[in-house]
């Protein structure tokens, strides 16, 4: 007996926007895993377990950097082509290269494609998407290639013109997109150079940029000359990402002033810098100048506070987004002072924003919690290096206190979910995976129940 593919609903032949950008990414990630098990793909010519080249297509198309296998060592050239690929689809967005090479052999951009790509992008409406989306390609180029060029000039002295160039341009595309892949070897990230301002300046640079969100760029690059017509998203996520790098920085630096295994050892100009870096850094990107699992407790909990947050939306970025905390945040400080209205920036924030946030909010914890609850079952390691991990993957950073290389077989899926909910956002799954909602036959309400809270 033949099942109708309308009696499943994920496998309807009209796919939504949320089942579209799912399955492009699962698609993706499955392909350059198969890519990655080849014996052309690793540094030894032998091929790679399938479940390591699952995890590591998954931590580079979701951006977010945890590896179980060193990517510097263990992966050939042809390997780390196909990282830095996924790297780049997984940040960019897939839909949004799909679209330029439409529009290069002169396709007609669909509307039901339009959809998909204001969902890829978190946009409000449709409206200009594909100008939006040529500026983003454009915009990334620009970026990436200056981004490329000042780390040669650290690189190629010590690496040598090919091999600088090389690292130079996988580097700035990992830190743009917020991957936090590197290629120097042994896990080690970026500690090499945590006596290194320039680098590390250069490295924040490209993440907060990539964090920011495209929308937010353009809407600078159009009001430059005139800040007072930024939008209230741009004035939102330029104010909340000012606060969080600021906080993070300062804590950082308290908590982690007088360890010898972090900022002791380093002068005050580098240590102010590596604080700074190391808060911005959790907020996706992944990469890291000292040995986080050296790190004091309370620099750890503020890291997987900035984690939890991330970037902002229509970025490479992961977390519960910068908006969402300041919606949150201006509710209950609005509440405080007894005001009826949502009120920032002489703007009103409606209904349909908090509760988006207070869903985006719950749903994710949620699920964290349940990862933490399974990880604990199925890893043998203290509750704060697993909470570390499952921040990390959710938030798409990438960050570990060494402790994924020892993950096991339910550990790395259990962290792959976790990195894909995470990239594309735990609403966008959850609409993806239920039931298309049916249109409600009469049109009424319920009286309020009375509550008491607190």
């Amino acid at each position: 007996m033949k099942i109708k593919k309308a009696s499943i609903p994920f496998f309807k032949k009209s796919f939504s926007p949320s089942r579209k950008l799912l399955s492009g990414f699962v698609l993706i990630i499955l392909f350059a895993a198969f890519l990655l098990h080849l014996p052309l793909s690793s540094a030894s010519h032998q091929p790679t377990p399938f479940l390591d080249c699952l995890f590591t297509a998954t931590s580079a198309t979701c951006v977010t950097g945890l590896v179980v296998l060193d990517t510097g060592t263990h992966w050939s050239v042809f390997g780390k082509i196909i990282i830095l690929l996924c790297i780049q689809l997984g940040g960019v967005g897939f839909m949004g290269f799909a679209t330029f090479f439409s529009l290069l052999i002169g396709k007609k951009i669909r509307l039901k494609s339009r959809f998909t790509l204001q969902n890829s992008y978190n946009l409000s409406h449709p409206g200009g998407i594909i100008r939006i989306t040529k500026h983003i390609l454009l915009f990334t180029l620009i970026v990436e290639l200056l981004g490329a060029l000042f780390s040669m000039m650290v690189f190629v002295p010590q690496f040598g013109l090919k091999t600088g160039i090389a690292i130079s341009v996988f580097h700035s595309i990992s830190a743009f997109c917020n991957a936090g892949f590197d290629l120097f070897g042994h896990f080690s990230s970026l500690t090499s150079y945590i006596d290194n301002p320039p680098l590390q300046i250069i490295t924040m640079l490209l993440i907060i940029i990539g964090g920011l969100g495209f929308f937010v760029m353009e809407d600078l690059f159009v009001c430059r000359k005139q800040l007072r017509a930024l939008s209230f998203h741009t004035k939102l996520v330029l104010s909340t990402t000012l606060v969080l790098i600021l906080f993070g920085a300062l804590t950082i630096f308290i908590f982690e002033y007088r360890n010898p295994a972090t900022l002791s050892p380093l002068s005050m100009g580098d240590k102010i810098v590596g604080a700074f870096f190391n808060s911005v850094s959790p907020r996706t990107a992944g990469f890291n100048t000292f040995n986080l699992a050296e790190m004091t407790n309370g620099s750890s909990l503020i890291m997987i506070l900035l984690m939890f947050v991330g970037g902002s939306p229509g970025s490479t970025a992961g977390g519960i987004k910068t908006t969402t905390l300041a919606v949150l945040f201006v509710t209950v400080y609005c509440w405080l002072r007894g005001k009826n209205n949502i009120e920032l920036f002489h703007k009103q924030i409606g209904s349909a924003a908090l509760k988006k946030a207070v869903a985006i909010l719950i749903f994710t914890s949620l699920l964290i919690i349940t990862a933490i609850l399974i990880l604990s079952f199925t890893e043998s390691s203290s509750l704060g290096n697993i909470a570390f991990e499952v921040f990390s993957a959710f938030g798409t950073v990438g960050l570990s206190k060494n402790f994924t290389p020892s993950l096991t077989f339910a550990g790395k899926v259990v962290i792959m979910l976790s990195m894909l909910i995470g990239r594309l956002g735990p609403l966008t799954v959850a609409l993806a995976l239920s039931k298309e909602a049916r249109t409600p036959q009469g049109h009424y309400t319920y009286p309020e129940g009375e509550i008491l809270l607190g």
